[in-house]
């Protein structure tokens, strides 16, 4: 879980440039909402993990269909939440496949 925390704001910034336009974000949200999203990927055998990727999967369409401001007024990158969802249980398919193909020590 640390390398999440370490490689999500990273990509969330490459997929937020990646954009048609690209918008300033501070990326905190993104790695949270990535959490998130592993977690339930991580107990998605469990009634948990489900309840918890419904939830997530609510607050995204919630959040896209009625943007919000920050506190400070400035928009909510509902992308940046999406990216991190997205990015993170990719990226623990991708740590689990390496774990696997790695030889035993």
């Amino acid at each position: 879980m640390c390398a999440l925390a370490l490689l999500l704001p990273w990509l969330i910034a490459l997929q937020q440039l990646a954009l048609p336009e690209p918008q300033p974000f501070l990326g905190a949200s993104g790695v949270v909402y990535g959490w998130w999203a592993a977690l339930a990927w991580l107990k998605r055998r469990e009634t948990a993990g489900h309840w918890l990727a419904a939830a997530l999967l609510l607050r995204l369409a919630w959040q896209g269909l009625w943007p919000n401001l920050g506190p400070g007024g400035e928009p909510v990158l509902w992308s940046a939440h999406v990216g991190g969802a997205l990015l993170a249980p990719l990226l623990l398919a991708g740590f689990s496949r390496a774990r696997c193909a790695a030889p035993a020590a």
